[in-house]
């Protein structure tokens, strides 16, 4: 009798096992170029800017015709040159937001798939357990230990469902999309090369050269130079109210752009140093990996010599899976922090202040 019973629990673990195969439906697959680029497009902020740019314009031109403007025109182009700046360094702020919203996409769905594939390793141990118990092969409390890992796994995977989907709607907020969009995928990965870093001082210096508030600082320096040249012309004194406040122009252009190198400074080393903390961490995340890999490749070989069960494979693969997942969430954050470093060492993502 005991031996009909093995038999005929083998005989329906055959079943419920086979039956356990997760199909994903198909849908849409998420483009990291695509939503960027209509992110870029619905963006409040980058119409606001060119509304200011066609504004400067217009003053320019009415300015450009009547007699007497003085200095006018060189500080409405000063203007647009500003704004310029300004909206090139706000799409880069667009595009890393969007880069950073596109990794959560990616990790949120590895995580759901990860639970999904814990889970029905889980659901087949209850099956298991339910039959086990209906054939008198394990005690009560035996299928109760296994019927709550069942619910708690449930209710694990229907938590990661919830932030999968939450993490949807913001990207699709982000991207001017419609928030009940859903996708199965992604087309590609974030994860980097780590071995075209460049040194703390080089990406410094491309800062020091390249970022809005420099140039801008620069430019109005220029601007604030040639009014005080204007003001010497009309007032050689030095003590004259006009002479005064002329050079004090020159002198808070100077020192704003004095300011701005050494905030600029400090942000590129917090940054540097997060690249480089970020990169420390993969290390560990490796080893475990191929740890993991390893014992997968074990199990695989026994499992198809017939040496251990199905579900001791399915076992086997999700902590694999797990280790996996791990691995690739710290190369998406050493890929997120370099682009954050290359981002600070251009134009920027926005500016420290925009007067």
């Amino acid at each position: 009798m005991k031996k009909i019973r093995l038999l005929c629990t083998a005989a329906v673990m055959t079943i419920i096992l086979s039956s356990a195969t997760f199909v994903q439906a198909a849908g849409t697959t998420l483009d990291i170029d695509s939503i960027t680029s209509k992110a870029i497009e619905s963006s409040y902020q980058l119409k606001s800017i060119d509304i200011s740019i066609e504004k400067a314009k217009n003053t320019l031109k009415d300015a450009t015709r009547g007699a007497g403007k003085g200095n006018a025109d060189i500080e409405v182009k000063y203007s647009i040159y500003e704004y310029t700046n300004l909206k090139e360094a706000a799409k880069n702020s667009i595009k890393l937001n969007m880069q950073t919203q596109y990794s959560s996409f990616i990790n949120t769905k590895e995580a759901l798939d990860l639970e999904t594939q814990e889970f029905q390793n889980t659901e087949s141990k209850y099956k298991r357990a339910q039959l086990q118990l209906s054939l008198g092969t394990i005690s009560r409390n035996e299928f109760k230990t296994m019927e709550q890992s069942y619910y708690d796994g449930k209710a694990q995977l229907n938590k990661a469902q919830r932030k999968f989907d939450s993490t949807t709607k913001t990207i699709n907020q982000a991207s001017g999309l419609s928030l009940n969009d859903t996708y199965t995928g992604f087309t590609k990965d974030i994860i980097t090369d780590t071995t075209n870093i460049k040194t703390y001082n080089d990406y410094l210096n491309d800062a020091l050269q390249n970022r809005v508030e420099i140039l801008n600082d620069n430019e109005k320096i220029k601007l604030k130079k040639l009014e005080f040249a204007g003001i010497r012309g009309a007032n050689p004194y030095n003590n004259s109210p006009e002479y005064i406040i002329g050079k004090y122009g020159v002198t808070e252009a100077e020192n704003k752009l004095e300011t701005d190198k050494i905030d600029i400074s400090i942000e590129i080393n917090g940054l540097y140093n997060d690249l480089q903390s970020k990169i420390q961490k993969l290390q560990p995340q490796k080893e475990n990996y191929n740890a993991e890999k390893k014992k997968y490749d074990q199990a695989l070989q026994k499992y198809n010599l017939g040496m251990i069960s199905k579900i001791d494979f399915q076992d086997q693969s999700a902590a694999f899976k797990a280790a996996e997942n791990s691995l690739k969430l710290a190369q998406r954050d050493v890929a997120l922090a370099k682009l954050k470093l290359e981002y600070a060492s251009g134009l920027g993502t926005n500016s420290l202040s925009s007067n």
